[in-house]
């Protein structure tokens, strides 16, 4: 069950080009014995709105759940990296922090110029 709610957290990650390797965890994301209830809940509540995102009768109803989606994503730091991750050695090497650049993602476009 662990790796299914991982997966949840690397597509929102990656909807939102933050480009991770499956062997990288951060906030929400769990190792085998699973996560509590109270972060299940919340990737639940995220796979659905991935789901209605890609699933909406109409480009404009996409567009409103995407920014309800994207609002999460940004607002609760479990649900995205920030300057590192922890990476799990898929060689069964001890685990590291290591940084990470920020994508594009976390640089929006104000004024016409990035900030960031």
């Amino acid at each position: 069950m662990w790796y299914i709610h991982n997966y949840v957290l690397m597509q929102l990650a990656h909807r939102y080009a933050d480009e991770l390797l499956l062997w990288d965890g951060w906030g929400a994301v769990s190792l085998p014995g699973g996560p509590d209830d109270a972060t299940l809940d919340l990737v639940d509540d995220i796979a659905n709105l991935l789901i209605a995102v890609e699933s909406a009768a109409s480009p404009a109803e996409a567009s409103l759940l995407d920014a309800v989606l994207r609002k999460r994503y940004d607002d609760d730091e479990r649900l995205h990296p920030g300057t590192s991750v922890t990476q799990y050695s898929p060689y069964g090497g001890p685990p590291m922090t290591v940084p990470i650049a920020q994508g594009p993602a976390h640089h929006p476009i104000r004024g016409g110029s990035l900030d960031g």
